[in-house]
């Protein structure tokens, strides 16, 4: 069973291993700050010491060869089904986690060996064995990136330096999201249907993902990182505007009229453009009853016009 001690600042969960007799006793450990993540890190803990041992995680091959796809995926090992690797008594446990305190697994590039550069077979072994460590170190550097609240950069020039200005912006923009909206309403473009967003990032350290079409260049892709998903989602309109003022001429010249003097010389339809978005932010649909009560104020206001 786990055993919880409360430390000054973090619970850790410690637990015992049934393992073979010949590794002795083994224990898992985890620290958290919170005690639910304090056992699941224990968790984590216990998994890496049986897979350390050559000992199957899961007794149903599926389950086992899916385990090993995974963690070969974080740069590690883990006995395949049917595998019973001989493992020396005295090997040591990983050491123990904590959350949000794991270092990433030093990679070592692959080297050809001397029979690669004439036998086909051994040059597609490490072939293989280059297409795993760019995977590694591509997750790595990823999770690096996200641990940092930083969009992992891309390669492309522009879109690379678009992120740049955001992370030099100073912080996360509490109105992002209704600046690109104003600048839809001005420019008569599509504000952004869908908001994609997902965890990403190791287990114990989750960051929420989002990323969004840019109005009018919805080839172009933008992204925000955060440690929550409201967050994530205004720094993805951060990104999307970066992006507009870098491509759009006019942008300065939008992006000066204020919200205010847009609310004040709203017409009732553009009202109800406006109502309709800010309803969609708490519901799906919007009620037919609300529909039909703009209806009636569009009605009476042309009316009183004309």
């Amino acid at each position: 069973g786990d055993v919880y001690k409360r430390q000054s600042s973090h619970h850790s969960a410690k637990m015992w291993l049934p393992v073979p007799a010949k590794f002795g006793q083994r224990f898992a450990l985890g620290m958290s700050e919170r005690k639910k993540d304090a056992d699941f890190v224990c968790y984590m803990h216990a998994e890496r010491i049986l897979d350390a041992l050559g000992l199957h995680v899961f007794n149903l091959p599926g389950l086992q060869k899916r385990h090993v796809d995974r963690v070969k995926k974080d740069g590690r090992w883990a006995p395949g089904p049917g595998e019973n690797p001989v493992i020396p008594a005295e090997t040591e446990s990983p050491p123990p986690l904590k959350m949000g305190g794991q270092l990433a697994k030093k990679l070592d590039y692959p080297v050809p060996n001397e029979l690669a550069w004439e036998d086909f077979t051994s040059w597609k072994v490490h072939v293989q064995q280059c297409d795993e460590y760019l995977e590694v170190a591509h997750q790595q550097y990823e999770t690096e990136c996200y641990d940092k609240d930083v969009v992992p950069r891309t390669g492309d020039a522009f879109l690379d330096a678009t992120i740049a200005d955001v992370e030099n912006s100073g912080g996360t923009d509490p109105h992002s999201r209704q600046t690109l909206q104003n600048y839809c309403f001005q420019t008569n473009t599509s504000y952004p249907k869908l908001w994609k967003s997902q965890a990403v990032g190791p287990i114990n350290s989750r960051r929420a993902l989002t990323t969004i079409p840019v109005p009018g260049y919805e080839h172009i892709t933008a992204s925000g990182v955060a440690l929550s998903k409201d967050n994530s989602q205004r720094r993805a309109a951060m990104h999307a505007l970066a992006i507009l003022r870098r491509v759009d001429p006019e942008f300065a010249s939008i992006e000066a009229v204020s919200y205010t003097h847009l609310r004040a010389h709203e017409t009732p339809e553009h009202l109800v453009c406006r109502l309709l978005l800010e309803k969609k932010k708490h519901s799906s649909s919007l009620q037919p009853s609300r529909i039909i009560v703009l209806s009636i104020y569009i009605y009476i206001i042309n009316e009183s016009i004309n």
